[in-house]
């Protein structure tokens, strides 16, 4: 039972959901300071790695085909005016949707770091303009063990039980009383 006992403790502190390291693909239109600092807050996150850095669309797409970069960020041209004219600019994020995790996730850490970026700058959000906004209730600090220990627990008393039921039968056997 000691063995069971060290996996219940062990394995919630060595499984991490957190995606990292994502591929990311710029395409920036614009070259302006704006989109240059837009750029250097995606990279210093964390959650990407700048794997392509390329002059139009096309060229960052074949780095997604080659499996070579997971998102691709494309900023237009003229978005620094936009942003200071009309107070919103569109940016295009595209995911290889192969591995939708990584996709999905991917997605939401970037538009989440855009729109901090907006809030910094004293911007509107992009897009839609409506904001995206995920409130965890159940587990507001998203820690993973809360729901890798009871998922562990049903799968050792699973494992246990199903030993245990086996080991029966053989004894019962081996005795010559198994009906």
């Amino acid at each position: 039972f000691i063995i069971p006992i060290m996996q219940l403790i062990i394995l919630p502190f060595a499984a991490n959901f957190e995606m990292r390291n994502i591929n990311l693909s710029i395409v920036d239109n614009d070259h302006s300071v704006t989109s240059m600092q837009l750029v250097d807050k995606v990279l210093s996150s964390g959650y990407f790695r700048l794997t392509d850095r390329s002059d139009r669309y096309d060229e960052a797409l074949t780095s997604v085909e080659s499996n070579e970069s997971d998102i691709i960020l494309e900023i237009p041209s003229d978005f620094e005016r936009d942003l200071g004219k009309e107070g919103r600019a569109d940016v295009m994020i595209a995911a290889n949707a192969v591995n939708g995790t990584k996709g999905g996730l991917g997605s939401s850490y970037l538009s989440s770091i855009i729109q901090d970026f907006n809030r910094e700058k004293g911007f509107a959000s992009m897009g839609s303009g409506r904001g995206v906004a995920s409130i965890n209730l159940f587990n507001p600090h998203l820690s993973y063990k809360i729901y890798m220990v009871p998922g562990i627990m049903v799968f050792l008393l699973t494992i246990i039980g199903g030993s245990i039921s086996a080991l029966n039968i053989v004894s019962e056997k081996e005795k010559g009383t198994i009906e």
